[in-house]
């Protein structure tokens, strides 16, 4: 027997979608066909989430999750981007009303940095 996984229903749940009724002004539910959607054994659908394979190798593993001492320019260009990034905060400060998307905005600012300075630091080795 087919069994309908989790994962489907969810993608049959968010295929359902509002639209607004021009004749009452109201909104109506609107259910999308699901019948393109194959329907697989519950067994084998929790077997593809367990077998994912990993994204990254051993070696870039080890890259990644070691502390990695500042060389050469490094540690002037990580102070180059967190500047400039102070700037765009002062900027976020003065131009944007408190609010959560302020608060989001400030954010993902913080973790761009931290991601272009990781990318910096673990994308570039010292030269022996």
């Amino acid at each position: 027997m087919k069994y309908c996984t989790a994962y489907q229903y969810f993608v049959k749940i968010m295929a359902c979608k509002l639209k607004v009724d021009t004749a009452i002004k109201k909104p109506v539910r609107e259910i999308v066909h699901h019948s393109y959607l194959p329907l697989v054994d519950t067994a084998s659908a929790e077997g593809f989430f367990r077998t994912r394979k990993r994204n990254m190798t051993q070696d870039q593993i080890n890259n990644t999750y070691t502390y990695h001492k500042p060389f050469g320019t490094q540690q002037e260009r990580y102070e180059q981007i967190r500047a400039k990034a102070k700037e765009l905060a002062l900027v976020f400060a003065e131009l944007c009303p408190k609010s959560r998307e302020a608060s989001l905005a400030d954010t993902n600012l913080q973790q761009a940095v931290m991601w272009a300075n990781a990318s910096i630091a673990i994308n570039e080795q010292e030269m022996s």
